[in-house]
């Protein structure tokens, strides 16, 4: 019976990225992007500065409340390098969040090329037209959640954890959008 369970897990999951992806596929023309934008970064990291980077994929580690805070490096040189490498100015840096682009949540690492000025939307701003920092961190603890679900067998967690690492850098304002309902 629990293979069944977790088999039914997967397939819903499996589901759910699929459909992120189509979906994101047709959002995307209309989408900020390096190349109609000029602050794409608002949104998207630059993938020449931050791929992405993990530091661990061992899922009780990742699952341990307060992981995030024994791990989590941040320093004023670290910010602004991270700031100059994006060109914007250290004086604006109250606007942006020094942000993991694979959350430490999903096992990020702290390295640079993990990182990212985020924007942080204007609070009045309607939640379906600007894609920031807060809107992100909507993402990382729902798939944060998702992954450590405490019903789900190690294994399972691991592909989830996987495919999570995945999605958030191809396209999570997809899901967020997919979590949002619009």
């Amino acid at each position: 019976m629990k293979k069944f369970v977790y088999s039914m897990l997967a397939t819903m999951f499996l589901t759910f990225v699929f459909t992120i992806s189509a979906t994101s596929q047709n959002q995307m023309s209309s989408l900020p992007t390096a190349t109609n934008e000029a602050n794409w970064h608002i949104y998207r990291p630059d993938p020449t500065l931050t791929p992405g980077d993990t530091m661990t994929s061992d899922i009780k580690t990742i699952c341990t409340p307060g992981y995030t805070t024994d791990v989590r490096v941040q320093t004023v040189k670290i910010k602004k390098e991270l700031f100059r490498s994006y060109g914007i100015n250290w004086r604006d840096h109250s606007m942006y969040e020094d942000d993991h682009f694979i959350p430490l949540v999903l096992g990020g690492s702290n390295e640079l090329k993990n990182r990212f000025p985020q924007y942080y939307c204007p609070k009045e701003t309607s939640a379906s037209t600007c894609f920031g920092a807060r809107q992100k961190d909507v993402v990382e603890n729902y798939l944060h959640h998702y992954v450590c679900d405490k019903n789900i067998a190690k294994e399972e967690a691991k592909i989830r954890l996987d495919y999570a690492q995945k999605q958030i850098v191809k396209d999570w304002f997809a899901i967020y959008r997919k979590i949002k309902g619009f």
